[in-house]
């Protein structure tokens, strides 16, 4: 009997270590797709990776302001290489993934917000309101979200 419940005990553990691991591949599967479309400027191909508030609040907003972006500098920015460093899990809904980028100007190391929704880990990747930077242009600038929302 003793020997059952030690096989057991061991058995669940194995389990919460498999589904553990599962969660952790479908963040670091999330990050990356979501990073490798939004750092080469392909925001569409992002929204499958993406919260809801991230479509709504980011992917939205840079597209709309790809419409006043370099070209030239977009294209000698790209292509970008994102590895993905690590993840873990948070809580049964969030987790923080690492990830390294390249691309033929910059280097950046950064985390990116994955959370749980509808079963499905999805980056949260929001801009801050009122003001966010303008790094599609390559120069700190500021731009008021208010300017480019709705036109």
């Amino acid at each position: 009997m003793r020997r059952v419940l030690i096989f057991s005990v061991v058995a669940l553990m194995c389990l919460g270590c498999t589904n553990r691991e599962q969660e952790k591949a479908q963040v670091e599967e999330a990050a990356r797709g979501y990073l490798e479309a939004v750092g080469n400027y392909r925001f569409d191909e992002a929204v499958p990776y993406s919260s809801q508030q991230t479509v709504e609040k980011t992917l939205d907003v840079f597209n709309r302001l790809m419409k006043f972006t370099d070209t030239a500098y977009v294209s000698s920015n790209t292509p970008a290489e994102i590895t993905i460093t690590g993840a873990k899990v948070l809580s049964r809904n969030t987790a923080v993934a690492y990830y390294h980028k390249h691309t033929p100007i910059t280097e950046q190391d950064d985390s990116v917000t994955v959370v749980k929704e509808d079963g499905r880990w999805l980056v949260d990747d929001r801009v801050q309101e009122p003001v966010i930077l303008n790094y599609l242009e390559g120069h700190p600038t500021v731009v008021n979200l208010a300017d480019t929302v709705g036109k």
